[in-house]
C-alpha cells in the first residue's frame, strides 16, 4: 500500500511546468560555485564544508546547501559533510585548456541578467542584453576588457566540443584555412596539428588575437569582418559566428568573405541547425544576448546563395553542431 495519490495528466503537466520554471536554480548554483572558486580549493583533495567555506569566504550552511544541489545534479560529490571534485566539477577549475569556468561565469553573470529582460526583448524586438546593459554584447565586451578576455576564454573552452572537426572534414585539398572571428585560435590550432600541410590565418579583433595560441603555421591578423576579411585562404572557417548576427549582418560578412576568397574556395560554417533541441534553446539565447538567431539548413542556403556561395553539404558533429560547407560560385 502507498499513501501517494495516483498521478494523472494534470499532475504530470504541473510537474513539468515546475521543472522548467525551476531550471535556473541549478544554473545559478553552478555560477556561485564557479565565482567562489570551489573547484580550485578542492584541487588538492576533499575538504570538510566548514573548512571549504572558510577558505572561500562563504557562509558554511549556505555553501553546504549549494553543494548539495550541485551534487544532486552530478557536479561535485558530497558525503558526510565532505566535498570533493568529480569529473564534471573538474571543469570549473581556473585556467587550463578547455575548462568551462569562464563560460559558467559569463552565463551566470551577464547572460543571466540579460534574461531578466527577455519579456522586454520579445515585446520590443531588441535584444535583452541591450535593454539590460544599454549597449550590445560586443560593445560591452570592448568597453570592459577583463570581461572581454573572459568571454574569449569561454568561447575557447567551448571549442572542446569541436575536437572531431579535423577528422570529420576532409582538409586534404585545403592549403590555407582562415578562421574568421576565431578567438584565441584553439580550433584552428587543432586543425593545423592534425593536418601538417595546412597553413592557418587567425582573423579577429586586435585585443582578441593578443592571446592567440602559439603555432608555427598560424599567423594572426587583426581586422573587423564587417569592413573586410583577409585574403589568401582557400577555406574560410566561421565557427559559431553567424548565429550572433541578424540576416542583414550575415549577408555583409559573407559578401566580404566572397570578395576575399580564392577562386574555387569554400566556407565552413560550424553551427547548430533548426529544428533541434539544443538549437531551439540556443536560439532563445541569441534572442536574449546578441540579437542573432539559430537557423535551418534552408536559411543558411539562402544566405549563401545571396552572397555568391552554394551550400554543398552538411557534416554532423556532436551536440547538434554541423560543418556546413559552401562553395564559391
Amino acid at each position: 500500500m502507498t499513501d501517494e495519490a495516483p498521478s494523472g495528466p494534470t499532475d504530470s503537466g504541473a510537474r513539468r511546468i515546475q521543472e522548467v520554471a525551476m531550471g535556473y536554480y541549478s544554473s545559478q548554483a553552478l555560477y556561485v560555485a564557479a565565482e567562489l572558486g570551489i573547484a580550485d580549493l578542492l584541487e588538492s583533495g576533499p575538504m570538510p564544508v566548514p573548512d571549504l567555506a572558510a577558505a572561500a569566504g562563504a557562509d558554511e550552511d549556505s555553501l553546504f546547501r549549494i553543494l548539495r544541489l550541485l551534487a544532486r545534479d552530478g557536479v561535485f560529490e558530497l558525503s558526510g559533510g565532505v566535498a570533493c571534485l568529480n569529473q564534471a566539477a573538474e571543469q570549473l577549475k581556473t585556467g587550463g585548456q578547455g575548462t568551462m569556468r569562464d563560460l559558467v561565469v559569463i552565463f551566470g553573470r551577464e547572460f543571466y541578467r540579460a534574461f531578466g529582460e527577455l519579456l522586454s526583448a520579445v515585446r520590443s524586438g531588441d535584444d535583452a542584453f541591450r535593454v539590460t546593459f544599454g549597449r550590445g554584447l560586443f560593445e560591452y565586451l570592448k568597453e570592459n576588457p577583463d570581461r572581454g578576455r573572459a568571454f574569449d576564454r569561454a568561447m575557447g573552452a567551448g571549442a572542446v566540443f569541436f575536437n572531431s572537426v579535423p577528422d570529420a572534414y576532409n582538409f586534404a585539398p585545403v592549403t590555407t584555412v582562415v578562421d574568421v572571428g576565431g578567438g584565441n585560435g584553439t580550433l584552428l590550432g587543432s586543425i593545423l596539428a592534425a593536418h601538417p600541410h595546412v597553413e592557418g590565418i587567425l582573423f579577429d579583433a586586435a585585443p582578441v588575437i593578443e592571446s592567440a595560441v602559439a603555432h608555427p603555421r598560424l599567423t594572426a591578423v587583426a581586422g573587423n569582418f564587417f569592413n573586410s576579411i583577409v585574403e589568401g585562404g582557400d577555406a574560410y572557417l566561421f565557427s559559431r559566428i553567424l548565429h550572433d548576427w541578424s540576416d542583414q549582418q550575415c549577408l555583409k560578412i559573407l559578401a566580404n568573405c566572397r570578395r576575399a576568397i580564392d577562386p574555387g574556395g569554400r566556407i565552413l560554417v560550424i553551427e547548430r541547425l533548426l529544428p533541434g533541441a539544443y538549437a531551439t534553446a540556443a536560439d532563445v539565447n541569441m534572442l536574449a544576448v546578441t540579437g542573432g538567431r539559430e537557423r535551418s539548413r534552408e536559411e543558411f542556403a539562402a544566405l549563401m546563395s545571396r552572397t555568391g556561395f552554394e551550400l554543398r553539404r552538411v557534416i554532423p558533429l556532436p551536440l547538434e553542431y554541423n560543418v556546413i560547407e559552401g562553395a564559391a560560385v
